[in-house]
């Protein structure tokens, strides 16, 4: 063999370039970029908001990359739009590109829209349902409602020559381009005026006034949760005055969560924070009319309390938050037993032991100023109810305030007991006997009178606490109330047993359980309510101990709004200061633990009433002459804040919680 050294170092030289190549194919160079897109390819946006975009790198491959965050972004305008990041702010309106780049490459120009933060809401055409004869003119007026997106702030501006004006009906009224109406003949025409897309209108009346829809009252009202709002409507004419309805209307509320309405009545119930609209609808004619109705939460503005051997009804101006009650004024009566606050915020009903009239207990009605909270007698005044000719009386008002139930305890001289019910007018808060009046059937020296009001129950329920002989058992009669007459009548089971000597009862938020108070046998029993209103017994009845001192008569009972407390009044005697034992709530309403150690009242302790936001829990002290106010803690604990003094004998304390204005 031949040796042949350039032929061998061509051998080796191939091998050498076949080696290296391999290598490097097996290696991990850099794929070759071959566009970089920006999305979305346009946008639109409002002076102030913002648009992400994203960058895209695509490679020989096929392979794609997020290069969101590491490109350098660009805007052709920024006073349009600055990008920082992908995220681009609109400045003000205009058009504006975004682009993104890399080391030798730069994406595709996405458009970027930036509109006015300044946007037209609505359009007012004034003047509202004008009338003409034929051949008259009307100038229009086109005034636009602007809504700064931004600022979230509104603005109004004239623009009667911007817009687009129109006549329905040529054939009635025409109307120039800078909206001067001319009428032609009798018959009525909607005036429209357009600009970007919105539209105002009125109606203009060539001859005779005609109804054009219904005016609902109060056009815009805002009510606390809890209370309520009674809506009335009228026929509205094309000349903007109102006319008695034709047709009966019926009402529904658009957002039942915020508030429920009586299809018959217009009476509105607050439920929850929200706005709902109200609307009206006239049956033969088809005429609609709204109402939006704001719900804000309830807390206490106002307390009245019954000071019956001062012949008084004191008024308080009420902070919850420091406990603060502060004098606002008195209102003479004769012997004042309770004070109840109708849920609109209207009116106030005492249930008065007035010897004078030769009656023995009547109901007077007072109107209520919601803004500063005076009690005054209404104008024309309104007649007492006699609740018959018994010593002693307290009464319940249904979560509607349609209806108004006082019992009547029985006396030697007058030995009846009884239970009144009347019927309320929500106009001018008088009363009307409910046909059967008064009703016995059950009642046993009766001591108490609660209403139980469940969502969705077909009806709602009203129990008469028993007091007895105070040495046998007593008892809870069950009635259920006509939604429509108000009329009471015995459940299938009428009775219930409760301990010895029960006294001032409660409900709990949610209308399941009622817990009552038994005095001799220092307990408190607990029953749930079903939805038909049947009570049930839960357990045995619950000591009232702090879980070292038991109470010496339990009196009076209230649960906190939020349904996981029970406070029960201790009231041994008018001459010895009380107490008030604190419980927790547990699962079905069943009472549990106590919430730290009893805590001290003033002399003779009789009601107790909590604020809606539950902050404060406040006890009347009727030996005492004083209301003790209390801090609710977070765990329930009661805190007692400076003690506010009163006129003699207070008794049954009643918040007002109505939206001032209302």
């Amino acid at each position: 063999m031949n040796w042949n050294p350039r032929r061998f170092a061509s051998v080796f030289f191939a091998i050498f370039v076949v080696v290296v190549l391999a290598g490097c194919s097996g290696g991990s160079s850099t794929p070759v970029l071959t566009a970089l897109t920006v999305s979305p390819a346009s946008a639109s946006i409002i002076a102030g908001n913002t648009q992400q975009f994203t960058a895209t790198a695509l490679f020989a491959d096929g392979t794609t990359q997020d290069k969101t965050s590491s490109v350098t972004w660009t805007s052709s305008n920024s006073a349009v739009a600055t990008i920082v990041a992908g995220l681009a702010t609109g400045v003000t309106a205009g058009t504006a590109n975004i682009t993104a780049s890399l080391p030798g490459r730069t994406s595709n120009a996405a458009v970027l829209t930036v509109t006015s933060a300044t946007v037209l809401q609505s359009i007012a055409v004034t003047p509202a349902f004008p009338t003409l004869a034929a051949g008259g003119t009307q100038q229009f007026t086109a005034t636009g409602t602007y809504l700064n997106t931004v600022t979230n702030m509104t603005s109004t501006q004239d623009i009667t020559g911007q817009v687009t004006w129109a006549s329905a009906t040529a054939a009635t009224a025409t109307i120039s381009a800078s909206g001067l109406a001319t009428a032609v003949a009798n018959g009525t025409s909607v005036i429209s005026a357009t600009l970007s897309g919105v539209t105002g209108q009125t109606t203009l009346t060539v001859g005779t006034a005609v109804a054009v829809g219904l005016k609902v009252a109060p056009a815009s009202p805002n009510a606390a949760v809890g209370t309520t709002v009674p809506f009335t409507a009228l026929e509205l004419l094309s000349n903007g005055l109102t006319q008695p309805l034709t047709g009966a209307v019926t009402w529904t509320s658009g957002t039942t969560g915020t508030a429920t309405i009586a299809a018959s009545t217009g009476l509105a119930r607050a439920l929850a924070t929200g706005t709902s609209v109200i609307t009206a609808t006239e049956a033969g004619t088809g005429f609609t009319g709204t109402s939006t109705l704001t719900v804000v939460g309830a807390q206490a503005r106002f307390g009245y309390i019954a000071a019956v051997n001062a012949s008084l009804i004191d008024s308080y101006a009420v902070t919850p938050s420091s406990g603060a009650f502060t004098s606002i004024g008195m209102t003479t009566v004769v012997q004042p037993l309770q004070v109840i606050v109708h849920p609109s915020g209207h009116f106030l009903y005492v249930i008065d032991n007035n010897n004078t009239s030769g009656l023995s207990v009547q109901v007077d009605v007072f109107d209520v100023n919601s803004t500063s909270g005076a009690v005054t007698t209404p104008t024309p005044s309104i007649a007492p109810q006699v609740v018959g000719a018994q010593s002693f009386s307290k009464g319940v008002i249904d979560v509607t305030g349609s209806f108004l139930y006082v019992m009547s305890q029985g006396s030697a001289s007058a030995p009846v007991d009884a239970l009144y019910a009347f019927t309320i007018n929500q106009t001018t808060g008088a009363l009307t006997p409910v046909a059967g009046n008064p009703f016995t059937t059950n009642l046993s020296s009766p001591s108490d009178v609660e209403i139980a009001h469940q969502t969705g129950a077909a009806n709602d329920y009203l129990y008469v606490v028993n007091y007895g002989d105070g040495t046998n058992p007593g008892s809870v009669a069950c009635f259920s109330i006509d939604p429509t007459s108000g009329l009471p009548t015995p459940l299938g089971t009428p009775t219930i047993p409760t301990g010895v000597a029960p006294a001032y009862s409660t409900i709990d938020p949610s209308g399941t359980h009622l817990y009552v108070p038994n005095g001799v046998d220092l307990t408190v029993s607990e029953y749930s309510i079903a939805s038909t209103g049947i009570l049930t017994q839960v357990g045995t009845a619950t000591a009232v101990t702090d879980g070292t001192t038991p109470a010496s008569f339990p009196f009076n009972v209230a649960v906190d709004p939020t349904d996981t407390y029970l406070y029960v009044v201790d009231s041994p005697s008018l001459s010895t200061p009380g107490a008030v034992y604190g419980f927790k709530i547990g699962a079905n309403g069943v009472i549990g633990a106590p919430v730290g150690p009893a805590v001290v009242t003033g002399n003779g302790p009789t009601g107790i009433v909590i604020d809606p936001t539950g902050v404060l829990v406040a006890v009347d002290n009727n030996g005492g002459n004083s209301i003790t106010p209390y801090a609710l803690g977070a765990s329930g604990v009661l805190t007692a804040d400076p003690i506010v003094n009163t006129d003699g004998a207070p008794q049954f304390l009643a918040f007002y919680t109505a939206v001032a204005g209302q």
